[in-house]
């Protein structure tokens, strides 16, 4: 009978004890859904899509970018397709009769990401996700619009981060029902892992956005406002898992890694005549999507551009800022370092070894190889792109376009 009574006692004191921690929870969830709730509601967007990753899984592309999706620092938002928008646009507009559309398509280049934070390239440059004026898309419609006066010309960025060729064809059979009059795409870089979509649909579930902590901290992130916000520091500006977001670039570490050249050799004649079987399997089908990506376009009847895009291993280095010139020296150290055969020995200068065979026939695929000698900043990391390159791409694209495909873009 006493142990029953000292049980219940103590479960008493328990409850007692609990009740102003759960209540305290209660009192701070309630603000924390408030603030969440003021920061959201304008731009039509909500806690459930913002604490999930900004990536979605997709029955087609394996995964897209996650619709009404917010960017952190509020440079845009994906609308109800995921293409990239304006803050609060998440509706596409319905196409008129005086409207011209340009579609961009590709990985995170194309997307507009600056330097990578989970390495050291945005301590070096400071260049975080580029702002609206600063990507190729902004540009592009502006010179777009400066030639064709009579037209309302808008520029959609459908691009998504990681995609390969294979995704992007997969991309633009998803939205051509919205009639562009133009379609871009510029890719390359993912060809290395991510040309076979039978092998993606393999590896998205062990992507680091699908497997634990992550994927449990997202759900969870997506019920209580409480968890979202301390995830959002944790992830964005603590610098506990990433370089904080708007790091400043610091001239104590650009001036290290200046002081520290290093040189990438290029592959022998020999090494590019005979690469690894794997390798040479993984350009075979970049190739072959390439092709069918283009293929699917002129049955389609669908004016377009498809660009091979670059690399910074292959960058000149006499052309080189001092600032590009810190960034490629870090580079080639982490590759010296590295035991990934496409890293360490990267074959991406073998799918260029192919191109002149590939691309002799073709007037709308084109390598984008003269950027390797372009003069001034153009890589902020191994494959993302300067502001100043984004708008000289935009201008090599708008050529094209103008041109209604007769010229040649990247001479």
């Amino acid at each position: 009978m006493k142990n029953n009574a000292s049980h219940f006692r103590l479960l008493k004191n328990i409850v007692f004890a609990l009740i102003p921690l759960v209540s305290l929870l209660i009192i701070i969830e309630v603000i924390c859904r408030v603030i969440v709730y003021g920061r959201f509601t304008p731009y039509q967007t909500n806690i459930e899509v913002q604490g999930a990753s900004r990536y979605s899984d997709d029955p087609t592309m394996v995964w897209g970018n996650r619709p009404y999706y917010l960017e952190y620092a509020k440079r845009y938002q994906y609308n109800e397709y995921g293409i990239k928008s304006y803050p609060g646009t998440v509706t596409m507009p319905e196409k008129k009769k005086n409207d011209f559309w340009v579609f961009l398509f590709g990985g995170s280049a194309m997307a507009g990401k600056g330097s990578d934070r989970s390495q050291k390239y945005l301590n070096i440059t400071g260049v975080t996700e580029h702002n609206t004026p600063d990507t190729i898309e902004y540009h592009l419609q502006k010179l777009l619009q400066k030639f064709f006066v009579d037209k309302n010309v808008s520029v959609f960025n459908a691009s998504v981060a990681m995609h390969s060729v294979a995704q992007s064809m997969t991309n633009y059979e998803r939205l051509r029902h919205l009639n562009p009059d133009w379609v871009v795409s510029m890719d390359g870089f993912n060809e290395g892992e991510n040309s076979v979509t039978n092998s993606l649909r393999k590896g998205w579930p062990k992507h680091p956005v699908n497997t634990f902590p992550v994927k449990q901290l997202r759900i969870m992130a997506s019920l209580s406002a409480f968890i979202f916000l301390i995830g959002e520091y944790i992830y964005y500006d603590s610098g506990f898992i990433e370089v904080p977001l708007e790091t400043l670039p610091d001239p104590k570490i650009k001036e290290f890694w200046l002081d520290h050249p290093r040189e990438i050799l290029p592959l022998t004649p020999k090494e590019l005549a005979h690469p690894p079987s794997e390798i040479k399997a993984h350009f075979k089908e970049y190739f072959r999507n390439l092709s069918l990506f283009q293929n699917m376009l002129e049955l389609d009847k669908q004016k377009h551009l498809l660009l091979v895009q670059p690399f910074m291993i292959m960058r000149n280095s006499q052309k080189m800022p001092p600032v590009e010139r810190a960034v490629y020296n870090y580079m080639a150290a982490r590759k010296q370092k590295s035991s990934n055969s496409l890293d360490n020995g990267d074959y991406r200068q073998y799918m260029f070894s192919l191109l002149a065979n590939k691309l002799s026939k073709s007037n709308s695929i084109f390598s984008m190889d003269t950027m390797h000698h372009w003069d001034g900043w153009v890589f902020v990391d191994e494959v993302h792109l300067s502001k100043e390159a984004n708008k000289r791409i935009a201008q090599e694209i708008s050529k094209f376009i103008i041109s209604n495909g007769t010229s040649i873009p990247f001479p």
